[in-house]
């Protein structure tokens, strides 16, 4: 059994289209389902679960070692625990939507099955190159998010410095920052609410 995690890591793409994804799994013979429409009820039980438990990364659940696989994938970077794990369920809910909305459940709940008996033989490397690629895409949406929340308060900063400077500055005018658009928590909520 050769343990993969510690070959050189797979490097995300640039960017990941996904007609170009659904023409490479096409051409490896993974089976695509599209969006809930084959799904059966017990089937589609089993689809939720499966997209909670990665969203939340619930120990022991067929997800988290999914997750954990992929996060070995790739390098870690020290942005990797910025925002700590509000940011984190945020960029697996972002990964579990791309998953979800490419038709890809199944492929990803047969590569959790096998990623748990340690080894990838029994999957398809193109098949398991699409989870990883999404996974970086997921990486670089955590530098988007953190990005974007310093940019948030940047001009929050800004726009209240020149009240003060402007001396427009009234008592109905709050100048401490609050739970806002420039939090994490508001950010990552708003994001892990569209994908519920």
């Amino acid at each position: 059994m050769e343990d993969i995690s510690n070959q050189n890591p797979v490097q995300p793409p640039a960017s990941v289209e996904p007609d170009v994804i659904m023409a490479d799994l096409s051409q490896s013979g993974v089976e695509i389902r599209p969006f809930r429409a084959d799904l059966k009820v017990e089937s589609d039980a089993q689809y939720c679960a499966f997209i909670d438990d990665f969203i939340s990364a619930r120990p022991d659940s067929l997800a988290k070692h999914l997750i954990s696989f992929l996060d070995k994938q790739l390098p870690g970077t020290p942005m990797d625990r910025l925002g700590g794990e509000l940011v984190s369920e945020a960029v697996r809910a972002y990964v579990a939507s791309l998953i979800h909305h490419l038709g890809l459940v199944p492929l990803a709940i047969d590569a959790a099955h096998i990623v748990t008996r340690e080894t990838v033989e029994d999957i398809s490397n193109t098949a398991l190159q699409h989870l990883i690629d999404m996974w970086g895409m997921g990486k670089k949406f955590r530098q988007w998010i953190i990005s974007d929340r310093q940019r948030l308060l940047n001009e929050k900063e800004e726009m209240l410095s020149r009240k003060t400077q402007d001396g427009t500055q009234s008592m109905d005018v709050d100048i401490e920052p609050s739970m806002d658009e420039t939090s994490y928590e508001y950010i990552c909520n708003t994001i892990i609410r569209k994908v519920r």
